[in-house]
């Protein structure tokens, strides 16, 4: 009921979202033995597999594009603090990432929902790390360097 599945997209908002809803609600209604929830905070994962008779909490990203490539080296980030991970989720964790591959309709207003690929992150995946520094307003605002306004 997924595969071929016709999404309605809301003019102003992104594929990305749109295209997650649809897909949860859809799985939602025939993987068995499953829920999908929301997962609390900000940042990864934005979405918790949770298996119903073990209680087992599973990180799930969900993505969607309509340009799969494999050649494709831009980066997904797994995660930018381990706090959220350690709060909600019990050691070995195990991640998920689905991305829903879709097309794009002359009506722009709908895509066609291709396939869902499902990578299963073991201890053996190789992954990046980079050690990432930021700002906000806040700290800039009450920083102690010199900064000016012209």
């Amino acid at each position: 009921s997924v595969k071929d599945s016709v999404c309605p997209l809301t003019p102003g908002s992104s594929n990305q979202s749109i295209v997650e809803k649809y897909i949860v609600q859809k799985l939602g209604g025939v993987i068995s033995g499953f829920l999908i929830s929301k997962c609390r905070g900000s940042g990864y994962p934005d979405q918790v597999l949770i298996q119903q008779t073990t209680e087992l909490h599973i990180p799930l990203e969900m993505k969607a594009t309509a340009n799969w490539d494999e050649k494709d080296a831009n980066r997904r980030v797994l995660t930018s603090s381990s706090k959220k991970l350690q709060d909600q989720f019990s050691v070995p964790i195990y991640h998920l990432i689905l991305t829903v591959l879709y097309s794009e309709q002359t009506n722009e207003d709908l895509v066609t929902i291709d396939a869902i690929r499902l990578d299963f992150l073991e201890s053996t995946t190789p992954v990046s790390v980079r050690l990432e520094a930021s700002v906000n307003h806040k700290i800039l605002a009450t920083g102690n360097h010199h900064s000016e306004i012209i």
